[in-house]
């Protein structure tokens, strides 16, 4: 009787020693929290990845559209509407068309820098329609509007976009192995009216955005239908008046909002830091382009944003790794790739045209205030037959 108890006990207790005890079972419980909250903070980081990836992929197919579409736009490639009889040189302004607004323009893009006050604020910021120029000779001027520039379009059946593109343009500066050519090297002969910096062709950097994740559409419209409506429309990308900062629900235009358009800063390169920009105030910038009314302290911040990307003026991309100094008047930021070493330091004299280090230096940025899915820089030339060598022969250009 006393071996068959002092057996039950045994086994009772060999039991009790292999179960859990109730504090290895809370720790057990506590590791698992562990486990799965750190598993939770992961997967926003790893959807977000996921929707960059995707976004830079579309971006890529939506910007060699807008490339398809600049570059088939036969309008934008016209210099001038002549007049009957005339060369198409003449002197007077209202000539000018398509690119030539541009062109034969001596002060846009003087530098080579990347120029914005020739787009027409007022259209631009409060319908999304980029205009270039004014009426010539009874002709409407060439118009690249919202509707053409976003993606998908209206007309893919859908009921809203996913993107919306925007582009700004520079003068080219003398190169004759890529086939542009300075006619100013020509000194003397040239006709009339014929600006001295006229070069066949522009550079072009496309801004691929997604549209702002915030925009509230009534159930009984689309999303295309409160962007493209004639009046009050709520714009794809939105830029507070009121403040200077993207709004992230578009642009309400009654409420005082604005189609965020692209923006410079100046930008220098001190030669030995070649992953880093210091960005600062763009003295080339007269405040009547799209958002010259946006305080330098923003543009400095939007600017600085980890994933911005900045085109430079020698049409480099880069983006922003990490904001490494921020004043009030000035933002150092860490940048990828690193700057070409062919690159000179950013000197202090002020560029002309004419100047050699005026297309050999990095002296600008432009961007646009929400960091883009994608951004590619190209260049576009004019139609051979409208760029004419002094003599007629078609000598001092090479067409593209």
């Amino acid at each position: 009787m006393v071996r068959r108890a002092t057996t039950n006990h045994r086994q009772r207790r060999a039991r009790a020693l292999a179960a859990f005890t109730l504090i290895e079972v809370l720790m057990s419980i506590f590791v698992l929290a562990l486990g799965l909250l750190g598993l939770g903070a992961l997967i926003p980081g790893i959807i977000r990845e996921q929707r960059v990836a995707s976004d830079r992929t579309l971006g890529i197919v939506v910007a060699n559209d807008a490339r398809a579409y600049l570059s088939a736009r036969a309008d934008l490639r016209r210099l001038v509407i002549p007049t009957t009889g005339g060369t198409g040189f003449g002197s007077a302004a209202g000539n000018r068309y398509g690119f030539g607004e541009w062109l034969l323009n001596d002060q846009w893009s003087d530098t080579y820098l990347w120029d914005l006050e020739s787009i027409d604020a007022g259209e631009y910021q409060d319908a999304g329609n980029f205009v270039i120029g004014r009426r010539v000779l009874g002709v409407d001027p060439p118009a690249i509007p919202l509707r053409d520039r976003l993606y998908p379009s209206p007309a893919s059946g859908l009921d809203g976009p996913q993107f919306v593109w925007d582009f700004v343009a520079r003068r080219l500066p003398p190169s004759d192995a890529s086939g542009f050519a300075l006619l100013a090297d020509v000194r003397s002969g040239l006709p009339s009216g014929l600006p001295q910096q006229w070069r066949s062709g522009v550079e072009v950097a496309v801004f691929v955005r997604r549209v702002d994740t915030g925009i509230r559409v009534p159930s009984s419209q689309t999303p295309f239908g409160v962007m493209l409506r004639g009046s009050n429309p709520i714009l794809p990308v939105g830029l507070s008046s009121a403040t200077g900062t993207p709004t992230g629900a578009g642009a309400d235009t009654r409420n005082n909002e604005v189609y965020a358009p692209p923006m410079t800063l100046r930008a220098e390169f001190d030669g030995t830091r070649s992953t880093v920009l210091r960005l600062e105030r763009d003295g080339s910038v007269r405040g009547s382009e799209p958002g010259g009314a946006v305080p330098l302290a923003n543009r400095l911040l939007m600017a600085s944003v980890v994933g911005q990307q900045l085109v430079d003026n020698l049409g480099n991309v880069y983006t922003v790794q990490e904001l490494l100094r921020l004043e009030s008047n000035f933002a150092e930021v860490r940048i990828l790739p690193a700057i070409p070493a062919w690159v000179p330091a950013t000197g202090g004299a002020v560029s002309r045209w004419d100047d050699d280090r005026a297309w050999t230096e990095i002296r600008q940025v432009v961007f646009v205030p929400q960091p883009p899915a994608t951004t590619i820089v190209f260049r576009l030339g004019v139609e051979p037959n409208a760029v004419r060598s002094p003599s007629g022969s078609g000598a001092g250009r090479l067409p593209l």
